[in-house]
């Protein structure tokens, strides 16, 4: 069925420069006349078809790469994770058109964004609890009280609410005067207040704090919250902090790791520590140290793990735990075929009743491959992407979703976008000096004709009929992908 006809572009380059006059979408062949007309002054012009938009050279031949891949650089990033299950709904598949709610911008998604490694950095503090009542407004994690009666601070490291119109603070070390039953504790940023409330003083405990917004982010005892792992990727856990000195920070399947519940080691309750996919690196207390967990080791499904210090029985407990869950959520996706601009805070997608919000968009280029051999790919531009470029990046496309994506680079460009091989050319250095055509110019699907004059005084129009076209097969990684697609095998 014929999606356009008549002049599907036209055109009047600069001078010897070599010109995208039509590329075919992915989707669409197209059949017309090429029609080459002079002002009055005769030039020189070439003609050329590529299969392809760039070819480039790959860092490594191993990716597994297939002709009609979809490879995308574009990502968006949103307020709230998108699970693969909302509301009882399927989440969105790949190559799904999606439309932002405002009806104006569409995309196809490709694929969900699995970070590398998600770092925590977590450091080792003394914690007293205090129980608050009277309490106006709401207090926040990471800010810092003052009290009422002396010159005393402390920092939030977790918040649970309480009844009769109060909460219970999990404050770091007071600087100054020690807080006290009946003394009135000031928010610093939220201007919240509240009093202490009589018998509402605890007691003194080393407990593990985490921030997962870099070493000088918010820290949080992770009471009201607990943190949840997933099993589709790695963590990576700092102890650079100078608290954690000493520290061994570890994970166990048992209460309180190698102590067990009755915080010694050597007795019947001692569990094991877990140490499937863990790495470590450095010294705890030292600059850049971490211990590491891949995750995707586990094997497993649904898990709690209870976090210790190998070398102190006392910071364990049933409280101090991690859950793993293979209910997987993220906050940001890889896109192509965008169509419209996005606006960030602004332009949202929902999923069943979820709405999740943009907050953030990165990367401009998107595409398909059109064929791969060794470290040699040739990729055909998508739909409103910029070029491909040396140094940029994007993940191969395994046939089965389980395998493991590896992020490609290109290490050069050897036929640019406006660039074409001489065996490519239809036409060279034929003189115009009036009006000149090719006729029965077929150009399929994703191909590109290329236009080239000697001298700005030429105008290039093709004219014909666009239809659709199945001959290209496009497939984006699918992690639900079990048995191999047929089709040619990558570069690796």
């Amino acid at each position: 069925m014929a999606t356009q006809t008549g002049k599907l572009a036209s055109a009047k380059p600069a001078a010897t420069t070599w010109t995208a006059l039509y590329r075919a979408p992915i989707d669409s062949s197209a059949s017309g006349v090429l029609n080459m007309v002079s002002d009055g002054t005769a030039a020189n012009v070439r003609v050329g078809v590529k299969k392809y938009d760039i070819a480039a050279t790959l860092d490594a031949s191993t990716y597994l790469l297939h002709p009609g891949d979809v490879v995308t650089n574009k990502t968006l990033t949103f307020d709230t994770s998108i699970p693969i299950i909302t509301d009882q709904q399927d989440t969105f598949t790949p190559g799904q058109l999606i439309t932002m709610n405002d009806g104006e911008t569409t995309f196809k998604w490709e694929s969900y964004y699995v970070p590398p490694s998600t770092d925590f950095y977590v450091k080792k503090v003394g914690i007293l609890t205090y129980s608050i009542e009277n309490q106006t407004g709401s207090f926040s994690v990471g800010e810092t009280l003052t009290g009422g009666t002396g010159n005393g601070t402390a920092v939030i490291y977790d918040i649970i609410d309480g009844s009769l119109g109060g909460s219970t603070l999990y404050l770091g070390p007071v600087t100054g005067t020690t807080f006290v039953e009946g003394e009135t504790l000031t928010g610093g940023t939220s201007s919240a207040t509240g009093d202490i409330a009589a018998g509402g003083v605890g007691v003194s405990r080393d407990e593990f704090v985490f921030s997962s917004n870099g070493a000088g982010g918010t820290y949080s005892l992770q009471r009201s919250a607990s943190v949840t792992l997933f099993l589709d990727r790695t963590y990576k856990f700092f102890v650079q902090d100078a608290s954690m000195s000493g520290v061994g920070f570890a994970l166990s399947t048992t209460i309180n790791g190698t102590f067990g519940i009755d915080q010694t080691a050597g007795t019947s309750d001692d569990g094991t520590e877990y140490v499937s996919g863990k790495t470590s690196s450095g010294t705890a207390g030292a600059s850049g140290a971490y211990v590491q967990y891949d995750m995707s080791a586990n094997g497993g499904g649904d898990a709690t793990y209870y976090y210790f210090d190998t070398a102190d029985g006392t910071l364990g407990g049933s409280d101090q735990s991690l859950q793993l869950s293979v209910d997987y959520s993220y906050d940001t996706i890889y896109i192509y075929d965008l169509q419209g601009t996005l606006t960030n805070a602004s332009d949202a997608i929902t999923l069943g009743q979820t709405t999740f919000t943009l907050t953030s968009n990165a990367g401009s280029k998107w595409g398909y491959v059109q064929e791969v051999s060794g470290t040699s790919v040739n990729i055909v531009t998508g739909l409103g992407s910029a070029d491909f470029a040396g140094a940029d990046t994007f993940y191969d496309v395994p046939k089965i979703g389980t395998a493991s994506r590896s992020l490609a680079t290109i290490s050069s460009i050897d036929t640019a976008a406006n660039a074409i091989d001489s065996v490519d050319q239809i036409m060279h250095d034929n003189e115009v000096d009036a009006a000149e055509r090719l006729t029965s110019l077929i150009i399929g699907p994703g191909q590109v004709l290329m236009v080239y004059a000697a001298t700005q005084n030429i105008s290039f129009d093709y004219s014909g009929f666009q239809d659709s076209s199945s001959d290209f097969s496009v497939r984006s990684f699918d992690v639900n992908a079990i048995i191999a697609a047929d089709g040619a095998s990558g570069g690796g």
